[in-house]
């Protein structure tokens, strides 16, 4: 590995587990490649295999800060390992290194069985986001683009949702993102049917503002979905 890495600044905050987490997978990857009787695998090799430079590689293990997630997957896929526990120990230290903003606390949210209308499910993401990390907008459109599972979730698109300035135009949308939040799909159940209600009630009110419009001689309502629908 060349050089000895210099000493995770706090081994226990979480972004401290997350950098031992990923230096533990280099080591796994090491051993691997020592079994098999190759060259001893270095961050140039695992640059090689995830995609990103040395200094992206290192620097995400450094423990000074926390790494795209995006970064830390093609981290864990370059060292063979499976990315799911080092993607838990990123959402950790990403909710840690939100809290330490401080700020304002989100005002009582709605359990998702409970969402009723726009301002409801509005509220409900939005604070999924935060739980999630906080994920950037670019992130989220690099990771939907990257899965074969969801649509691509366009930045200006998920910013306009997490904004709460419009909803998921479709159940597609509404999915890539509970994909990036790494919702379960029986949790995902839930989230669809949440949608469901609020667009019968958004669809509702729209005919009855149309109908009212058509007595009056005005025009159609615009609508309250995010524009791209990915």
């Amino acid at each position: 590995m060349g050089r000895p890495e210099k000493p995770v600044p706090d081994p226990e905050g979480a972004p401290g587990q997350l950098a031992l987490g990923l230096r533990a997978a280099l080591k796994t990857a090491e051993a691997t490649e020592e079994r098999a009787g190759r060259p001893l695998f270095t961050y140039v090799d695992l640059a090689a295999k995830a995609g990103f430079s040395r200094q992206t590689l290192q620097r995400a293990a450094s423990g000074r800060g926390v790494p795209p997630l995006h970064v830390v997957v093609a981290y864990a896929k370059g060292c063979g390992v499976d990315p799911g526990p080092l993607k838990s120990l990123w959402q950790r230290a990403r909710i840690a290194k939100e809290r330490a903003k401080g700020g304002p606390r989100p005002a009582s949210v709605p359990n998702v069985r409970q969402i009723r209308d726009e301002a409801d499910l509005g509220a409900a993401l939005r604070k999924l986001h935060v739980d999630s990390g906080s994920p950037g907008f670019r992130e989220i459109e690099e990771l939907t683009a990257g899965s074969a599972a969801v649509v691509r979730l366009p930045k200006t698109t998920a910013h306009l949702i997490i904004s709460r300035q419009g909803l998921p135009r479709s159940k597609e949308q509404l999915r890539a993102l509970l994909f990036v939040y790494g919702v379960s799909p029986a949790r995902q159940t839930l989230w669809m049917s949440a949608w469901s209600r609020v667009m019968r009630k958004v669809e509702a009110e729209r005919a009855k503002t149309r109908a009212g419009a058509r007595e009056h001689g005005g025009g159609d309502q615009p609508g309250h979905g995010c524009g791209d629908p990915g």
